[in-house]
């Protein structure tokens, strides 16, 4: 049977052993300030002379595209600003889009015209396409016939104009998205506000990262993680990832080896604490720091070492602060359906393993390791002293 010294340097051990959760942790405390970002886009495209040869009737045409799309942002400050991909919302990309939405319909309308002109009919809809894909065919395709639009586009022939571009946040446990205001666009981010406080917010660690440096990706809407290598961009002024992620559209915490949360993948490339500060500083905002993190942090440490008490306190001031918490209501959920474990000696050893976690995060990794080794050693000395004495009495 164990003594209480022996039991006492077990539960310090663990403490110092590097918690195997800490990747899920990472999820859980962040999940909530990744969000859904919902941008209302309407964009006229206008043809303003001939854009065709002998096809004068389309001129003063006009098409419309109207689109909603879906992307990942991520709160970096308390007080509502929020980051997401510009690539994917920035005016050249609408307008892109603009024309591959257009430029099949003006062949279409060609095709009417030309067919009516020609036979005083109108065409059905199977002639109507033999006579688009015969034209897509002059311009080397639908892709040729597209950069025939951009080139129309860029000659002033076409214009186009963006009528409508809204962003809207839908928080997590919100039913409702909220109005979102464009604040800057910078090296591919997007900075936006929404009128809210005590958010729980995306806490990036300051660090040195190297070329060749592994990393974990974390994708918060499917829980799974996914292992990567950082290079240099061919910029030389930030880091981008080796394989690619073909959705533009998500955004992604980037773990180091030890769970230190050191950057997000936006567009492929590694944002980090460095990257979002000067983007603030731009803008002469100072970040405010998330006391619903705070909170639910210390709730999630307390839960881990069992101090279910302690827990359903610091969840219950989470969901004062932040009331639609998802993560905060399921983890109350659960220390509400356990049976009252965590009393007398029980819960002394939680808070005794929650002291010595404190004052671990404050340590170096290294430091740890080398205190690891030491325990490790007078546990060994402790141990074959027992023994020895045993033999002694034996004798």
């Amino acid at each position: 049977m164990a003594t209480p010294k022996l039991l006492l340097a077990l539960i310090l051990l663990s403490s110092l052993i590097y918690s195997a959760t800490d990747i899920e942790k990472a999820i859980i405390l962040n999940e909530p300030a990744i969000v859904d970002v919902i941008v209302e886009i309407k964009s006229t495209l206008t043809i303003e002379s001939d854009v065709l040869p002998s096809l004068k009737e389309l001129v003063s045409r006009s098409y419309v595209l109207s689109a909603n799309k879906s992307i990942d942002g991520a709160i970096i400050s308390a007080d509502g600003y929020i980051i997401t991909n510009n690539n994917v919302i920035e005016n050249e990309t609408i307008i892109n889009e603009t024309i591959v939405f257009a430029a099949p319909l003006i062949a279409n309308d060609a095709g009417k015209i030309d067919h009516l002109k020609r036979f005083g009919k109108e065409i059905d809809d199977k002639e109507a396409n033999a006579y688009k894909e015969y034209l897509f065919g002059i311009y080397d395709g639908a892709t040729g016939f597209n950069k025939k639009i951009s080139s129309d586009y860029a000659d002033g022939i076409i214009s186009i104009k963006i009528d409508k571009k809204e962003a809207y946040v839908k928080l997590s446990g919100y039913a409702k998205p909220i109005n979102a205001q464009f604040i800057d666009a910078k090296d591919g981010m997007a900075l936006l506000k929404i009128d809210k406080n005590n958010l729980p917010v995306v806490e990036l660690k300051n660090a040195t990262m190297q070329s060749g440096d592994q990393v974990y990706i974390i994708n918060t809407d499917k829980n799974k993680t996914e292992t990567n290598l950082i290079k240099n961009s061919e910029s030389g002024k930030k880091y981008e990832l080796l394989s690619n992620d073909e959705n533009q559209n998500e955004i992604n915490i980037i773990s180091d080896k030890e769970g230190s949360l050191v950057g997000l993948e936006l567009n492929d490339e590694v944002v980090t604490k460095d990257d979002i500060n000067s983007v603030l500083a731009e803008n002469s905002i100072t970040e405010k720091p998330s006391i619903t993190n705070a909170e639910f942090q210390e709730a999630l440490d307390s839960y881990d070492s069992g101090n279910y008490t302690n827990a359903k306190q610091k969840l219950e001031t989470t969901l004062t602060f932040y009331p639609e918490h998802e993560q905060a209501k399921e983890l109350l959920k659960k220390i509400e359906m356990k049976k009252p474990e965590a009393n007398g000696l029980n819960e002394w050893i939680a808070n005794i393993k929650l002291f010595f976690k404190n004052i671990l995060n404050k340590i170096p990794n290294e430091a740890k390791t080398i205190g690891l080794i030491a325990l490790i050693l007078m546990l060994s000395l402790y141990v074959v002293s027992k023994l020895r004495k045993k033999d002694r009495r034996r004798d």
